[in-house]
């Protein structure tokens, strides 16, 4: 390690420090990517700007590299998959999109959907 590098690999210049613009950085105990897939990684932060994943890096990196407008931590109880998109149904409302959007999920279930 050169005089210039820190304990953390990443040159000590001010120029990687907080020199990179984001919109959100999410901190988390144990992240799971979409791709590539079978991996495990822990203490690593989703980075996202424009609405889009740019960089999934150790947290350290990520506190010392990316300079965000918000920043969410995620207890260790928590498993972050970035990448994954919920494309679950309910097969009943299908046919139905925007139908009784007014009423609480109860009061559309028992006496409509699931009737005695």
């Amino acid at each position: 390690m050169s005089d210039s590098d820190s304990d953390d690999g990443l040159p000590s210049s001010p120029l990687y420090r907080h020199s990179e613009p984001a919109d959100l950085v999410i901190y988390s105990r144990w992240l799971i990517p979409v791709v590539p897939e079978n991996q495990f990684l822990e203490h690593h932060a989703v980075v996202v700007r424009d609405g889009k994943i740019v960089d999934i890096v150790p947290n350290f990196v990520a506190k010392r590299v990316y300079n965000a407008s918000k920043e969410v931590e995620l207890d260790e109880h928590h498993v972050l998959i970035p990448g994954l998109i919920n494309m679950h149904t309910h097969s009943p409302m299908s046919p139905l999109p925007g139908l009784a959007d007014d009423l609480c999920p109860m009061d559309l279930l028992v006496p409509y959907l699931l009737p005695a």
